[in-house]
């Protein structure tokens, strides 16, 4: 947790604030993905539990190598992968309400040996965790998903610091 004399490192709040805006954009990106999908009537994979199913592509793969040792929810589909200078960031969208998978990453991250450094909820529409094992950083957002699909966005930013 959090205590008045520590904070976030500096260099963690620029992929946080990334995280954070990848959420917000992907609001926007539903409309857009449905309005492409509706015109070119492409196929589409099996939509989650509560989704809509209507994508312009089909959902992403994690990237090489991500760790086996960060929380992701029981199911879900990767909206998008930013892989930068040590930081990865992935948004994804799963089915459930903010509050369920927020506590399943809190305790996953735990039994997985990170250390908690923020933990954030609002009233119910999204949240933060954030966490450091060794010389990484984990920080974890949820916001409720809108329109057809709903379910929760999740963003998910990893960030190894160099010696």
């Amino acid at each position: 947790m959090l205590t008045p004399g520590r904070v976030l490192p500096r260099m963690a709040l620029v992929p946080l604030a990334a995280t954070l805006a990848l959420a917000a954009c992907s609001r926007a990106g539903d409309a857009l993905a449905e309005a492409a999908a509706d015109r070119n009537a492409m196929e589409v994979p099996a939509p989650l539990a509560g989704d809509s199913g209507r994508r312009a592509s089909a959902p992403l793969p994690l990237p090489p190598g991500f760790p086996e040792d960060v929380y992701l929810p029981p199911r879900y589909d990767i909206d998008s992968v930013v892989d930068m200078d040590g930081t990865t960031t992935v948004s994804l969208r799963a089915p459930g309400q903010v509050g369920a998978l927020f506590g399943d990453a809190d305790a996953a991250m735990a039994r997985l040996g990170w250390q908690p450094t923020l933990s954030r909820r609002d009233a119910g529409d999204s949240a933060m965790l954030a966490f450091e094992k060794g010389s990484r950083t984990a920080v974890l957002s949820f916001a409720r998903g809108h329109g057809d699909g709903g379910g929760v966005l999740v963003g998910l930013q990893l960030h190894e610091r160099r010696q």
